[in-house]
Formats: structure tokens, sequence, C-alpha cells
């Protein structure tokens, strides 16, 4: 018997530098909000000690973004 775990990790939005302006290049629709759409962001950052954070305290670490490399628009989550 096996199992697969996937650990998911809290990230702050609001902690990201300049994400909002970011995202505001991105050629989104401005009719919804930026939360409901998808983008792939890849970072250089570093993962928190292990703790409670995010919603309830459900995620055991915290993604703390550096930097950003790369962010663009996607269609869908797959």
């Amino acid at each position: 018997m096996a199992f697969e775990r996937s650990d998911f990790y809290w990230l702050d939005p609001a902690s990201i530098p300049n994400l909002r302006a970011q995202l505001a290049t991105l050629t989104v629709d401005q009719a919804h909000a930026l939360a409901y759409q998808a983008v792939y962001l890849r970072f250089v950052g570093d993962i928190s000690n292990r703790g409670q954070y995010g919603h309830l305290g459900q995620y055991w670490r915290e993604v703390q973004v550096k930097r950003i490399l790369e962010i663009k628009k996607i269609d869908s989550c797959q």
C-alpha cells in the first residue's frame, strides 16, 4: 500500500511586492475581480517554519515571496 501526499502552503497575496501592479498589466477581464482569475506565478521565495497559517490556521507553512520571476494569465486551472 502506498500513500500520495501533497502539501499546500499559505500564500498571502498582500505580502508579495508589486503583485497588484503586475496583475494590472495583464489583459484581464476588468468586469470581474482579479481574485477570480487564474494566473501562472513563478517566484523566488522562502518557506516559513512549521506553524499555523492562513484561513483558520489550516496550513502548516507559509510561502514568503521575495521576487516575482514571471506572471501571466492562464485560461483555467488544470
